[in-house]
């Protein structure tokens, strides 16, 4: 039963994984830290402004609309976000490449929840040199993969969310996934299943 000093750890932790790749004993902490989680219940206390900013990302056309409230945010001259680039309407992602050919060289691109709003610039990036490697760059819809709600306890909603995008990677006949989202990293690869094998984008490079 955990005291207030567990909790607040438990609260604390960004599940990150990083704890498991120095653990000799390779402990699955971030596995059980969501057990536990979900356990007591962590979700259920979450503050409004987290159960909303939650909400958003897991409909990624909603940040659309905080362009709109860029104005006023900016009026308020906090300084400690930078509002000015990440809230401007970003341009068009590159085309996505025609699906021909074999699947060993077709590769399906998360965006994850925000890229394509805040990284817009990163994902380009990747396309651009994925595509000079002679890889076929399929570029995913943006969609939450549901890491943030496992992560909170709400196993329950990441399994939802989860399994929408995998119907969706199901779709596409390619042999490997990547993103450049790093803290979904462990949700895509489970997501990716038997059939697909999900591989860093910077490895891949």
């Amino acid at each position: 039963a955990p005291d207030a000093s567990a909790q607040a750890h438990l609260d604390s932790c960004l599940a990150c994984g990083a704890c498991e790749t120095a653990c000799p004993s390779r402990v699955p902490y971030v596995e059980l830290l969501v057990e536990v989680r979900a356990l007591i219940g962590s979700h259920r206390r979450e503050s409004l402004l987290r159960r909303a900013a939650r909400a958003m990302l897991e409909r990624p056309r909603t940040l659309a609309w905080m362009r709109w409230l860029r104005p006023f945010l900016l009026r308020q001259r906090t300084k400690s976000f930078k509002l000015n680039a990440a809230l401007s309407k970003p341009p068009a992602l590159l085309s996505d490449i025609a699906p021909t050919g074999n699947a060993a060289d077709r590769i399906a691109l998360f965006n994850g929840c925000a890229s394509a709003a805040l990284e817009h610039e990163a994902l380009n990036a990747a396309t651009h040199l994925l595509t000079q490697c002679r890889w076929q760059v399929v570029q995913m819809p943006s969609q939450c993969c549901g890491a943030l709600a496992r992560h909170s306890g709400d196993i329950r909603r990441a399994d939802e969310l989860g399994a929408r995008l995998a119907a969706r990677l199901s779709s596409i006949d390619a042999a490997l996934c990547t993103s450049i989202v790093s803290g979904c990293a462990s949700q895509y690869t489970q997501l990716a299943g038997d059939g697909m094998t999900y591989r860093d984008a910077m490895s891949l490079l």
